[in-house]
């Protein structure tokens, strides 16, 4: 998996988390990284594992940060998938069998 793809799928799921305010965000990768030994640059390999450790923490509400993630990776990347999960749509991408990414070849940067 190429780290553009990497961090494409890192700044869904920081926007995911920031809707918990900046030093919520870092809370839970730090909660999520020592309880449950998931390191944030892993996360795009092990999505199941983060809805899993989100689940744990934040009971039914990790569905509204999921949904935020899924949306996001959905809108930026101008997917059109019926998935229904975060973790479906990540592993779709990984097997290749969605479209690649949209990288602003000049800056890296993702496109809106």
């Amino acid at each position: 998996m190429s780290s553009d793809y990497n961090q494409f799928i890192l700044q869904c799921v920081d926007h995911a988390l920031s809707l918990l305010g900046e030093s919520g965000r870092d809370a839970v990768y730090f909660y999520i990284e020592r309880s449950f030994g998931l390191k944030k640059h892993d996360i795009p390999t092990k999505p199941q594992e983060l809805i899993d450790a989100l689940d744990r923490i934040f009971g039914g509400g990790a569905t509204v940060l999921e949904q935020v993630m899924l949306r996001e990776v959905k809108g930026i990347a101008n997917l059109d998938v019926n998935a229904q999960s975060f973790v479906k749509v990540v592993e779709g991408a990984v097997k290749g069998r969605h479209q690649q990414l949209p990288v602003n070849k000049d800056t890296g940067s993702k496109r809106r």
